[in-house]
């Protein structure tokens, strides 16, 4: 029989020289302290102990010191005993196992393919400053924090790791993330027009539309200063996020840092979108929006519902809801996927967009990677500033599209 102590110290003790059931119950405790293995995971445990163990025999040291045992009497009695030292597990030796034996199955815990891990530490690793730690770590690391809402002790403690080391590998990782933003989330150029206009009328048969827009709100926790202005409609602090995005839940721009008591018109109004929108824009494609934003010939928002609305009017507001529903549902599936942004436990404002900005890149780079199929999630995410119809003069070339559009639907019905 050996004497393990799984969560207390550091040491494991045997009597009996080495067998090879305890070269698997050493793997099984170096797996435990790291916090890794799960009692889902048992089915995979028999062949990564086996690498783990031979791994870890160099560190393995023969210690002699002295212990207490209790007699039949009751008494101690002081004896010799062997003492096998197990050095603190190194982590990466359990992400390399399992990635070598699971090429081709995904890390269930957050649903990411090895083939999306190494694709993203060759575009990741070559722009990383410190490379005192290896670049998969950090981004499993950083990757387990964004998918999970585990705190920031817990996941250092996982990862073998302080929590300071943590934080600056975090942060330093969503940097890097953002400088790749210009290659994964772009505006497209005009020969892509076609193809995306394509994408939304093949599944609701409105025309011309290249993407849909809206914004949504990120909980941070309420900031001691303007605490007022982060407050949203329901009560809460938040930070807002717009974003455009095709048929396909991909992000073509994204635009974030502002409080969460601003309307979705001035957030729009103040993004760098708004100023080349109408020059990007060709006359006969455009951007679905809901009532909250102003209506033009690059933006197409729906009739006003004063309770008179006509049967045409009725049928483009049901269409142009059918197609604008996309980008509730990339919200969606970004906070599903990356849960983190569910409620983002950051006190330093600057840092926040950052983090966010981070998340749709790796958004965008799951859909883009071959091959990987991300789960679409059944919750939209509905923004509040959606039910208040805003006052905005409406343009008047944008009614006489809209207007167009809507004659042609009721052709088409």
């Amino acid at each position: 029989m050996c004497k393990t102590n799984f969560f207390k110290g550091k040491s494991v003790y045997f009597n009996e020289p080495y067998t090879e059931d305890k070269h698997i119950c050493i793997a099984l405790i170096i797996l435990c302290r790291s916090h890794i293995l799960t009692h889902h995971d048992w089915s995979i445990t028999y062949n990564v102990c086996m690498l783990l163990v031979k791994r870890s025999l160099p560190s393995l040291s023969m210690k002699t010191s002295l212990r207490s045992a209790p007699t039949k009497t009751g008494c101690n009695t002081s004896f010799k005993r062997k003492r096998w030292c197990v050095e603190h597990p190194v982590l990466m030796t359990f992400v390399s196992a399992y990635l070598q034996h699971h090429s081709d199955v995904e890390i269930s815990t957050i649903n990411i393919a090895h083939t999306f891990l190494q694709a993203l530490c060759e575009k990741v690793g070559p722009l990383l400053i410190n490379v005192t730690l290896d670049t998969p770590k950090k981004l499993l690391c950083s990757i387990w924090l964004l998918a999970n809402q585990e705190s920031f002790r817990g996941v250092a403690d996982r990862f073998d790791m302080s929590k300071g080391t943590l934080h600056y590998i975090f942060s330093d990782i969503c940097k890097v993330l953002c400088t790749l933003r210009n290659e994964y989330i772009r505006w497209p150029r005009e020969e892509e027009f076609a193809s995306l206009a394509n994408g939304f009328q093949d599944k609701t048969g409105f025309p011309g539309v290249i993407g849909a827009i809206d914004g949504t709100h990120i909980p941070i926790p309420a900031p001691t200063l303007h605490r007022n202005s982060y407050i949203n409609r329901k009560g809460h602090a938040s930070i807002q996020l717009q974003a455009v995005c095709t048929s396909q839940m991909m992000f073509l721009d994204v635009y974030t840092g502002w409080p969460g008591s601003v309307h979705d018109a001035r957030v729009f109004r103040n993004c760098p979108l708004y100023g080349h929108l109408q020059d990007a824009m060709r006359s006969d494609y455009h951007l679905l929006g809901d009532s909250a934003y102003p209506l033009s010939t690059s933006l197409i928002t729906p009739y006003r519902d004063n309770g008179h609305l006509s049967r045409r009017q009725k049928i483009f507001n049901t269409l142009h809801s059918s197609t604008r529903v996309v980008i509730e549902r990339a919200f969606g599936l970004l906070k599903g996927k990356w849960r983190r942004l569910k409620y983002l436990p950051m006190e330093d404002l600057e840092k926040v967009p950052v983090v966010i900005t981070a998340a749709c890149v790796l958004h965008n780079f799951l859909l883009r990677e071959e091959g990987h199929q991300m789960e679409d999630c059944e919750e939209v995410d509905g923004n509040d500033d959606n039910d208040c119809q805003a006052g905005h003069p409406e343009n008047t070339s944008g009614q006489r599209k809209r207007d167009d559009i809507a004659s042609f639907l009721v052709e088409g019905d």
